[in-house]
């Protein structure tokens, strides 16, 4: 069921990169929903779990941004290793800390990117320093307040669940 979830989230995500960039060109460069997505899932996942989730998300990035086939695979899959060991190892219970931790990941996953870019396609134009900041804080406060709207939306869920079932009871 949580793939099937996953899948979804996915194809929601092709479709606000899709039309985030037919309104400007400038969309990918101040956030990457691909990401974002990687870092929800990562999150409460193993690291193998979280690898996975990264690879298929990086894997449509890379189909989608015309680099060569593999850089964000590599990318997202390191980026959301790291968050699943980072979760694993620390109590994240405050929205601050997911945003601390989701830009350092986005950041990550920039770093990787570049060296990668470096290595493979030496004439990739790189973003500026005020565009990778602003892709960082941006990736990072939607990851944030997705995992926080997510676990309000579960809360109330199971909270309406239960109280449904307490007035079924008859007696």
């Amino acid at each position: 069921m949580r793939v099937i979830r996953f899948i979804l989230a996915l194809a929601v995500c092709t479709l606000i990169q899709t039309a985030g960039l037919q309104i400007t060109p400038l969309f990918a460069r101040v956030v990457d929903v691909f990401l974002v997505l990687v870092l929800v899932w990562a999150l409460p996942s193993s690291p193998l779990q979280a690898m996975l989730y990264g690879l298929v998300a990086g894997w449509t990035t890379d189909a989608l941004a015309g680099l060569p086939f593999g850089t964000f695979g590599i990318a997202d899959t390191l980026t959301a290793f790291t968050v699943a060991m980072v979760a694993q190892r620390l109590v994240i219970e405050r929205g601050i800390s997911r945003f601390g931790i989701f830009t350092a990941a986005a950041l990550v996953q920039i770093g990787t990117l570049t060296l990668l870019a470096r290595v493979f396609a030496a004439a990739t134009d790189m973003p500026g320093l005020g565009w990778v900041a602003l892709k960082a804080v941006t990736t990072g406060l939607l990851a944030a307040l997705a995992v926080g709207l997510g676990g309000g939306i579960r809360r109330r869920w199971a909270r309406a669940r239960r109280d449904r079932g307490s007035r079924l009871r008859f007696g």
